[in-house]
């Protein structure tokens, strides 16, 4: 496989990661916390609820997408039926 496209597959598997620990940073850089001091607690906690499983769903996302990419190179080099059903799932 090219040199420069096993690279560009890492650079973007790492941004991937990027995002996944960015993503952590959100509610301190929003602050929610002061946002949703106003709200009656129930509202407040369905909102840190609902939050936390989007960013659960979407964090474990990216870990699996931007994981093969980073680390598999043989992974993405091989084309074996299950790295085939990955590649074109991402794509």
């Amino acid at each position: 496989m090219n040199e420069y496209l096993i690279w560009a597959l890492k650079l973007a598997g790492l941004a991937q990661l990027a995002l996944v620990a960015g993503s952590v940073a959100i509610p301190k850089c929003l602050d929610w916390k002061g946002g949703l001091a106003g709200l009656m607690p129930l509202l407040r906690q369905m909102f840190w609820a609902y939050a936390i499983y989007i960013s659960a769903i979407l964090c474990t996302a990216m870990l699996i997408l931007g994981l093969p990419y980073l680390f598999g190179e043989k992974f993405v080099e091989e084309v074996t039926l299950p790295s085939r059903n990955v590649l074109e799932y991402i794509n």
